[in-house]
């Protein structure tokens, strides 16, 4: 088994270099642990999303956004995806945000040119989940607290 520091988020000791890296893992044939690491980008491209949900299709649309759903699976097989975040405000349980991450724009917009119809398809199927969907915006990072390194 690895090390539980070897698979953090942060500089990895690797080979005798150090690498600066996101991970994921998933189970690869055979029940092989696989795991895929990323390079941290000095300047990721991030974009927000607001949503009001209906009600009543609350659990279809955690699923359908949340981290094991159609959104980040389509997310995954795009170069320079980083992760998404989906946050619910806790005064208001319909209305959601979600926070995508890329290593660039242009990682960004190759995705977008690449899966296009795929995009599409399930911007529509959200949409039968949602009252409002509302961009809040593309953004660069100007300062972060989190930490690249993990001891």
């Amino acid at each position: 088994m690895l090390p539980a520091r070897s698979v953090k988020n942060g500089c990895l000791p690797l080979w005798g270099m150090v690498a600066c890296c996101h991970w994921r893992w998933s189970l690869a044939k055979h029940g092989l642990l696989q795991i895929i690491l990323t390079p941290v980008s000095a300047n990721p491209f991030i974009y927000m999303w607001a949503y009001r949900v209906l009600p009543e299709r609350a659990d279809e649309f955690r699923r359908l956004y949340g981290p094991d759903g159609a959104w980040v699976q389509l997310f995954r097989q795009a170069p320079g995806y980083l992760g998404t975040d989906l946050y619910r405000d806790r005064d208001n349980g319909d209305r959601y945000v979600s926070i995508d991450r890329w290593e660039s724009e242009e990682a960004f917009r190759g995705f977008r040119a690449r899966f296009a119809k795929e995009f599409e398809r399930l911007d529509s199927d959200g949409g039968q989940l949602t009252l409002e969907e509302t961009p809040l915006g593309e953004f660069e990072q100007a300062q972060s607290s989190r930490r690249t390194y993990e001891q």
